[in-house]
Order: structure tokens, then C-alpha cells, then sequence
């Protein structure tokens, strides 16, 4: 039955494959993640040493492919040769934005880089427990910890506007700039590590990935390839203390340090059948959407029903289930709304991705406001391999949906600016494509 989900997403990426001419792109990376995810899942489950607690049923695993059909059916609407200009609404509004990212995501790693030092230090495991206790100074720091905090949460807008300046227009560019704002970008990974956390390091790495597929036509090949070495000197550089947290927290467990890091990768799919068969009450919002659920209670003066989190965790625990565990951000959602009503929010979400990428997809122009939706929501299915993310960052949605408004509000013609691919006809000749291109078509085709 796991493999289910596994042949869904093989179908998947093969037909966007072939819909977008053999080329790797943000859409092939974002199906290709979960397909990762999908053969790590079937390698521990034909291993026997990681099972789910109730048998793989045929109905959860039927439910998950039928949402990762849907949900990447907004998509697949995006083609890469088709998206040649990227316009900003106001450049005015723009720079402002930009200064405040970067100077932001400054302040933001100088003020959480003396505690990822002490969380980093003598016995991180410990500090990681201590942490979880509520034992940190971060708290003490009140609006300025919460500044910062929403500062490094939008690393990605660093690394998006990073991206832009390294497009050449007018035959100019802003490298110095573009490589500040790549050093600002870091905040977020300094803020998890203030925490014994990993995911700063993931999540960082991942959206880097996005950034550099969906740019890479506008740069120049002297660009591609110190961004490349960027990212590599990057990699190596986090791996360090990556592997001091993960070995500090896995190495005295059964399995060893490599057993569980296969686990994290690929835990997804048993966990979602286990949350899937015993799902019973609902959270009605409280758990993705937190402030948006308060939000509604005070405008309708209406009180959505309370989460009962002792209940939950009892019922969950009575059936020898974690509760907080990876199960993709389709599990997470389902806690909130409930199996029919995550259908309903899959397809509207999808609806939206596919109406967001409208004008990319006929136009070829991707509007700097509807950059900022589309990475949203990509993050949330992309990061959402693992869980709904951004249930703990709802402050920095609503800080994204303001922007985009700001810049709608705010275009004007003589204030705008457009950025233009360095080379559209080379994009369509099969003889330019890449060696994984070449292989990914071979694969397809034989499939």
C-alpha cells in the first residue's frame, strides 16, 4: 500500500517532466522532494526496523495520493521557457524593502549569535532539553526577541532579493548587495541554532535551491557558477555544527546517528496512515492557523470551539500514536479540518497557486507582488514534505499578504522596473540542455 503515494508522484513528475520540455525546474524540485521523501519511506518500511503502529491501509495512503494529484496540479501550470520577465511595481518601494531586509537580518544574527554560541556549546543535547523547558534568556528580550524573530523568518525575501541583484539591467548590477543580502539570509539559521535546532540549515538550503532554478536564466554564467560555489562552501560550512546537534541528540539511541537521520527523511508516510486512522476530534484552526482563528473570534464575535490539547494528546497516546510528528503539511491540516474539509482546502489552495501563475503562464511576466504569493505558497508545500511549517510563523504570513498589497496599491508605470532573461532562444535547444535534463528525459521517456 506505501507504494501508492510513491507511483502517484513518479506519474506526477514524469507528466510535468515531459510538459516542460526535459527541464529541471522549481515545480520538478518541489515534486522531487516528495518523491525523495516517498523512496525513503519505502526503504524503512521494507527494512522492518521502522513501522507504523497500525498497518499500512490501503484508504490513507489512496487519501494522500489523491491530495499530492491536487495539490500539485497548481503547479503544473508553470513552465520554465514560458517565464521571461520579471517586473518590479515600485522600484522606490522596493529599495526600502530591501534595506530594511538587510539591515534587518543583520541585526537579527548579531543578536542571536551569542546564544546559538552557548546552545552549541558543552553538552547540546542537554541544552536542547533545557531549552525545550522554557530555560532561555531569549524570552526575557520580549518585542526586540519578537522583531528579530519575524526579521529572521523572512530569509527568504533576503535570499529572493539577493537573487535580484545579480540580474543584470542596463547592463548594471548590485553584487556587493547581493552578496550582503546572502550573508543576511543567515539570520534564520543563526535563530534555529539559538535553539539546538536543524531545520534553520534545511530550510535555508532548500529555499537557496529555489532561489537558483527560478533565476538562474536571468544571470549570467559567471554568476551561476560562484552562486554554485556559494552554495557548496555554504553546505560544507553548516554541516559542522548540523552534525554536532544531530549526533549530540541520536548517537546514544538505538539505531546510531545515520539510522534516524533516514528516519527523519522518510518517517512521512506510516506517520500519516497512523494520524489518518485515529483521527477523531478537530482543532478547528487553533493548531496552522492560530492568529487567524483570534482574528475571526474578535471581528465576528463568535468563539470557535476550544482545542482540547489534553484530550488530544490522551487520545493519541491511548492508541500508542505520536502526536507531533512528521506527517507532510496535508497530516498537519487534517488534525485542524478534518479529512473532507482538507480536500475542500487542498483544492482551494491549488486554485489559487494555478490562478497566481495565470499571467506567468501567458505573459511570461511574474509580477514582484505575485513573487512574493508564489513563494509563499510554495514554502508551505515544499517545507511542507516535513509539517505545516508556518503554524508557528503566522505573523510572518500576514507580513507577506501586507506586502503584496503594498506593492499592488503602490505600482506605478514610471517606478517600475523589469528584468529580463539573459538568453530566451538558448533555453529552447535541446542541444544546450544540462546533463541531468539528459538523463531525466531518458528516464521518462523509458518510463
Amino acid at each position: 500500500m506505501i507504494l501508492l503515494p510513491v507511483i502517484s508522484l513518479i506519474l506526477i513528475f514524469c507528466f510535468y517532466q515531459k510538459r516542460n520540455r526535459y527541464r529541471f525546474g522549481i515545480v520538478n524540485l518541489i515534486i522531487l522532494t516528495y518523491l525523495v521523501m516517498g523512496c525513503v519511506a519505502l526503504i524503512l518500511e521494507l527494512s522492518g526496523k521502522s513501522k507504523s503502529v497500525f498497518p499500512i491501509n490501503f484508504e490513507p495512503m489512496t487519501y494522500l495520493s489523491i491530495s499530492f494529484f491536487i495539490i500539485f496540479w497548481g503547479f503544473i501550470g508553470f513552465r520554465d521557457q514560458k517565464f521571461t520577465t520579471i517586473k518590479i511595481e515600485n522600484m522606490y518601494f522596493y529599495r526600502v524593502l530591501e534595506t530594511f531586509l538587510l539591515i534587518g537580518g543583520l541585526l537579527a544574527i548579531l543578536f542571536f549569535l551569542p546564544f546559538a554560541y552557548m546552545s552549541l556549546t558543552g553538552d547540546v543535547n542537554q541544552n536542547r532539553i533545557n531549552l525545550a523547558l522554557g530555560g532561555t534568556s531569549l524570552k526575557d528580550f520580549g518585542i526586540i526577541n519578537s522583531i528579530f524573530t519575524l526579521s529572521a523568518n523572512l530569509f527568504i525575501l533576503n535570499q529572493l532579493c539577493s537573487f535580484i541583484n545579480f540580474i543584470p539591467r542596463n547592463g548594471r548590477r548590485n553584487v556587493f548587495k547581493a552578496y550582503l543580502l546572502l550573508i543576511s539570509s543567515f539570520s534564520y539559521v543563526v535563530y534555529i541554532f539559538a535553539y539546538v535546532g536543524r531545520d534553520g540549515v534545511v530550510f535555508w538550503l532548500m529555499s537557496y535551491l529555489f532561489c537558483y532554478l527560478l533565476f538562474r536564466d536571468f544571470l549570467a554564467r559567471d554568476d551561476l557558477k560562484k552562486l554554485k560555489l556559494f552554495f557548496t562552501l555554504t553546505l560544507t560550512v553548516l554541516l559542522i555544527p548540523f552534525c554536532i546537534i544531530t549526533i549530540a541528540r541520536f548517537s546514544i539511541l538505538e539505531g546510531g546517528v545515520g539510522w534516524w537521520v533516514l528516519n527523519y527523511g522518510g518517517q512521512q508516510l506510516k506517520n500519516f496512515n497512523d494520524h489518518y486512522l485515529i483521527l477523531e476530534s478537530l482543532a478547528y484552526g487553533r493548531l496552522g492557523f492560530p492568529v487567524f482563528v483570534d482574528f475571526f473570534e474578535l471581528v465576528t464575535f463568535s468563539e470557535v470551539q476550544a482545542l482540547d490539547n489534553a484530550a488530544m494528546f490522551a487520545h493519541f497516546y491511548n492508541n500508542n500514536v505520536f502526536p507531533f510528528v512528521f506527517t507532510t503539511f496535508i497530516g498537519f491540516i487534517m488534525l485542524d479540518f478534518g479529512k473532507i474539509w482538507t480536500l475542500f482546502y487542498l483544492c482551494i489552495f491549488s486554485l489559487f497557486v494555478r490562478s497566481t501563475l495565470k499571467k506567468v503562464s501567458t505573459k511570461g511576466i511574474l509580477n514582484f507582488s505575485t513573487l512574493l504569493i508564489l513563494t509563499l505558497l510554495y514554502q508551505v508545500v515544499y517545507w511542507g514534505v516535513f509539517y505545516f511549517k508556518q503554524y508557528a510563523t503566522n505573523y510572518y504570513v500576514i507580513f507577506i499578504l501586507l506586502l503584496f498589497a503594498s506593492f499592488k496599491v503602490s505600482h506605478m508605470k514610471r517606478f517600475s522596473a523589469h528584468f529580463f532573461k539573459v538568453n530566451t532562444t538558448q533555453l529552447l535547444r535541446p542541444r544546450n540542455m544540462t546533463w541531468l535534463n539528459k538523463v531525466l528525459r531518458q528516464i521518462v521517456q523509458k518510463l
